[in-house]
């Protein structure tokens, strides 16, 4: 009998993790469903499921439920976490996220809720994307230290996911003097040089003492140099370190660590950076052919292809073996022109510079296929949003030329939402607003610089962004990107 009990209580306990200053709980038992009983200590839950609890339930065997359900987590509180901090007052239940109601109780008692349920006055309120934190004194009588405590949260899910899911698992500590700090690096570039410092902000009623480590690893090598120093802050203030001059030109990793010791519990803050960096090596003077190796396009359409070459300046282009019908720019390497035939037409295009040749064999694809390799290029959304307008587009379209980007196949450029007029003409044809006078200049302008053109729609009445759409006159729309000399349509699914 004795036998069978340890083993029992070595299994609950075998998914709760035990650091110094927190327990984690990765692991929970669980059952869909909902009874009031499940709340309760000593509620024998020993048949239930154990799943995990940084994903949602949908994805550990429970796909498609939407409903109750309760997690119970058996868990034994250690003393020594209350011995070793300095407030010795709150304890902090970190849930993390928990999709979509919840309703949390420690041995039988609710220490929290987030939402609302579908029987209450309210009715169902989700709170899905909303971390939880709950609070319980150190001395609620409800509380067992150095014992068996059970955590019972009751969760409803109305769609989609459903349960606590997210990183890190949830986890109980005690709130303490280290938690009221927070350690950060501030980067500070002026006329006696770039440097960082680490800046510790102190919003605590009383003063921190402690040790500051500071590692700056070199990743590559694992070298490490590590300066030390003790400090104090006081009260609801902010204490500055003094530089960090980091030992490189920005073409190597580093990695700040800097580790605050509390003096007075042991405790640690540790914040870590990695200042930017570039590992990309220089391109070489010597010519390279980037970019697709095969092309897509349908027989007859206007045909507009840059060989994107990298290397020194002036670069001259040939193509061997280039179709009839197809002229090229040996200047910038753009190919234009038509082909009206399918099949498959093979070439070798030529790259040639003072510091050598490089070629590479190319192959066009007449037919009904397109995008046989992936676009890339730019769109204005991320970067201009409703603010767009031609003068914009353009400046991105050269940066992306004097960045060297269309020399390794960047080529399209993307305009977004909000290029449309507010009314369409009588007979139903769209034209660009005041900030697009004239989409078909701007198409021409990008073609003659070996770059692609793309505009932005929705089959529905109006865009994401409340423009016009292209709802029931869809041929009207594509007949004008045509006359425009549009390469790509991005086609928002709103309002349809």
């Amino acid at each position: 009998m004795n036998k069978l009990f340890i083993f029992i209580i070595c299994t609950i306990f075998s998914t709760v993790m035990y650091a110094q200053n927190e327990v984690s709980f990765p692991e929970a038992k669980f059952q869909t469903g909902n009874d009031i009983r499940w709340k309760d200590k000593d509620f024998n839950d020993r048949s239930w499921a154990t799943i995990k609890t940084t994903t949602e339930w949908e994805k550990q065997n429970y796909s498609d439920y939407d409903g109750y359900a309760w997690y119970r987590i058996h868990f034994v509180l250690p003393s020594s976490m209350k011995e070793q901090s300095y407030y010795k007052k709150d304890l902090l239940f970190a849930m993390s996220k928990i999709d979509d109601v919840d309703e949390v109780y420690l041995n039988g008692q609710v220490i929290g809720k987030t939402g609302s349920f579908p029987d209450e006055k309210e009715g169902y309120v989700g709170r899905h994307s909303i971390d939880r934190y709950y609070k319980v004194r150190v001395d609620a009588p409800f509380l067992l230290w150095d014992k068996e405590n059970v955590l019972a949260v009751k969760v409803y899910d109305g769609n989609g996911g459903g349960g606590i899911y997210g990183i890190p698992a949830p986890s109980v500590c005690i709130i303490d003097l280290i938690d009221n700090l927070d350690v950060s690096f501030r980067f500070n570039d002026n006329a006696k040089g770039s440097f960082y410092s680490v800046v510790m902000k102190n919003t605590a009623a009383e003063k921190q003492k402690g040790v500051l480590q500071i590692n700056m690893e070199d990743t590559e090598t694992g070298a490490v140099k590590t300066t030390t120093e003790k400090i104090q802050i006081k009260p609801s203030s902010e204490l500055v370190t003094k530089k960090i001059i980091l030992p490189y030109t920005g073409n190597k990793r580093i990695k700040i660590q800097a580790t605050y010791t509390d003096e007075y519990t042991g405790k640690n803050k540790i914040s870590v950076y990695v200042p930017k960096y570039i590992l990309t090596p220089e391109a070489s003077a010597m010519p390279r052919i980037n970019g697709a190796k095969v092309f897509g396009i349908r027989p007859g359409s206007p045909f507009l292809f840059k060989i994107a070459a990298s290397g020194a300046s002036p670069i001259q282009y040939e193509v061997r073996n280039l179709p009839k019908g197809l002229s090229l720019d040996a200047k910038t390497g753009i190919i234009t022109g038509k082909l009206d035939k399918k099949g498959d037409y093979k070439m070798t295009c030529i790259a040639s510079n003072a510091k050598g040749k490089n070629e590479r064999e190319f192959t066009v694809k007449v037919g009904d296929t397109q995008a046989l390799t992936p676009p890339m290029g730019w769109n204005s959304w991320n970067c201009w949003g409703p603010s767009v307008t031609d003068a914009k587009v353009r400046s991105s379209a050269q940066a992306m030329i004097d960045k060297g980007l269309i020399d390794y196949g960047w080529t399209y450029i993307n305009v977004d939402d909000f290029w449309e007029s507010e009314k369409r003409l009588p007979d139903g044809t769209i034209t660009g607003n005041k900030n697009f006078p004239d989409l078909k200049g701007l198409g021409d302008w990008l073609h003659a610089n070996g770059l692609k053109f793309g505009v932005y729609s929705s089959p529905g009445t109006h865009t994401c962004g409340g423009c016009l759409g292209s709802y029931q006159h869809e041929a009207l729309d594509a007949k004008k990107y045509a006359e425009w000399g549009v390469d790509y349509l991005k086609y928002d699914w709103c309002s349809y």
